[in-house]
C-alpha cells in the first residue's frame, strides 16, 4: 500500500535517464543522517522498490526544485498534529530546500518520511503487546461470553505478531 501511494505521484519514465548513483547508494545504506531517527534498515526494501520503479531516479525534484506533489507532501508532515501525530517523527523540518540542496538526500529522507507517516496513519504506532501482555493476548479469559477477545480483533486486523 505505501510502495502503491509513493508510486502514484511519479511523473516521469524511468527509463529516461541512468540511474543517480548516490541515490541508489544512499537507499542501499539504509541510513540517512539528515534523519531524527537516520536507521531506516526496517524500511529499506520498500525504498529500494520504489526506487526500482523509477529506474532510480529523483522522484520529489526537477529540475532542481522540488515537485507540487513534494510540496504537498511536506505540508501534510508539517501538519501531522492535525490527525494526532508529532510532525517531528516524520522530519518535520524537511523544508530546508534551497540552492544548495543536495536533492537526493532530500529525495530519501522525504521518501523515508513519507512511508512513517503513511504506515502511522495506517496502522497506528503503538504496538498492542506494550499494553497487553503476550500472554494474555492468548489467554481465553480475555473472551468476553459469547463475543470475541481483544487479542482475535488484532489478529483480524493483522496486528497478530505471530502470536496463534
Amino acid at each position: 500500500m505505501r510502495l502503491a501511494v509513493l508510486s502514484a505521484v511519479l511523473l516521469s519514465a524511468a527509463w529516461a535517464a541512468p540511474p543517480n548513483d548516490e541515490l541508489q547508494q544512499l537507499v542501499q545504506s539504509g541510513s540517512l543522517s539528515d534523519l531524527r531517527w537516520p536507521d531506516f534498515t526496517r524500511l529499506q526494501p520498500d525504498a529500494a522498490r520504489f526506487y526500482e520503479l523509477n529506474g532510480y531516479q529523483l522522484a520529489w525534484s526537477r529540475s532542481g526544485r522540488a515537485t507540487p506533489q513534494a510540496l504537498a507532501l511536506i505540508h501534510a508532515i508539517e501538519n501531522a498534529a492535525i490527525k494526532g501525530l508529532d510532525p517531528e517523527d516524520y522530519d518535520g523540518r524537511l523544508t530546508y530546500l534551497g540552492a544548495d540542496t543536495d536533492w537526493a538526500r532530500f529525495d530519501v529522507a522525504l521518501t523515508v518520511s513519507a512511508t512513517r507517516y503513511i504506515s502511522d496513519l495506517s496502522s497506528g504506532k503503538v504496538n498492542p503487546e506494550v499494553f497487553f501482555l503476550r500472554s494474555a493476548l492468548r489467554s481465553e479469559e480475555m473472551r468476553p461470553p459469547g463475543g470475541s477477545s481483544r487479542a482475535d480483533d488484532y489478529r483480524r486486523r493483522g496486528w497478530g505478531f505471530g502470536l496463534p
